[in-house]
């Protein structure tokens, strides 16, 4: 019997039971038969390697994977090493740093979480952008998933009770799903038609409240 370490990506701030964060990171698995013909960064993968399959985990697979080491030894036939022969050390991946405040993100989830409680719904998002340069400070869809699951091995009864779930848990409203657009919209349509100079400052509209067909 042999022993011996490997890697297994976690994620601390779902451990806290906040899980939205697990649509936009995604989540890594085991490489597939497609996936061992080569990789972003012309590393080929090997079948103990994992990569990113959902999420900013798929989307910089290349920038956070890194480059694998390796090490040659000569052992007796016993097993026992008994020189190095060439030795290559990995190169770890980068950083990748988000606008997303990881405690804001809780406290979006947590309100989201109340309102939906009081409408009696369960499935909703909330997305919360920085005024100054728009850059986004918390993106919420409920319900979500624990990513944290897949890295460790998700079974197949509970990915498909999950693909099964009505409320399409895997479904990231913030950025998959289609909704009328609301007044938000107002000011940039006004903004748009100030500078091609179809309105001016001073121009005004009735609003009548509806549009009849």
């Amino acid at each position: 019997m042999e022993l011996s370490a490997t890697a297994l990506r976690t994620y601390p701030d779902l451990t806290l039971g906040y899980t939205s964060l697990s649509h936009i990171l995604g989540y890594v698995g085991r490489v597939t038969v497609n996936d061992l013909t080569g990789s972003p960064n012309g590393q080929p993968y090997t079948t103990w390697n994992s990569i990113g399959k959902n999420g900013l985990e798929l989307t910089y697979e290349s920038l956070l994977r890194g480059v694998d080491g390796h090490r040659d030894v000569e052992v007796n036939a016993l097993g026992q090493e008994q020189h190095l022969v060439a030795e290559e050390p990995s190169v770890p991946g980068q950083t990748l740093r988000l606008t997303i405040d990881a405690e804001f993100q809780q406290v979006v989830e947590t309100a989201l979480q109340e309102g939906l409680r009081r409408a009696g719904v369960r499935r909703g998002v909330a997305i919360v952008l920085d005024p100054a340069d728009s850059s986004v400070l918390a993106a919420v869809s409920l319900p979500s998933f624990d990513a944290s699951e897949f890295s460790r091995g998700q079974s197949v009864a509970a990915y498909q009770a999950l693909q099964a779930n009505p409320d399409h848990p895997f479904f990231n409203r913030a950025i998959q799903g289609l909704y009328p657009a609301g007044s938000t919209i107002k000011p940039i349509i006004a903004a748009a038609a100030l500078a091609e100079r179809i309105i001016t400052p001073t121009t005004s509209f009735l609003s009548t409240g509806g549009l009849s067909v």
